[in-house]
């Protein structure tokens, strides 16, 4: 399998930040129950670093990803 190129990827929810990493992943987005959710896999090690994270938005900017978290 070929890896994309790392990405740098940065997860909030309101101010917080809760999630940044650096490298190649598999990400995920869904529409469950009316909510858009995120899965998020590291393609290196094959880890889950989010599992059905529900999200407001999601914004790419190549290398840099955003992904703004719903409130609790």
């Amino acid at each position: 399998m070929n890896l994309s190129d790392p990405v740098m990827i940065t997860v909030t929810r309101g101010d917080d930040v809760i999630m940044e990493a650096e490298g190649s992943y598999d990400i995920r987005v869904t529409h469950e129950g009316g909510r858009t959710r995120v899965n998020i896999i590291d393609s290196r090690l094959g880890g889950v670093l989010c599992n059905r994270l529900a999200i407001e938005y999601m914004t790419i900017n190549m290398p840099f990803i955003g992904i703004q978290a719903r409130e609790v």
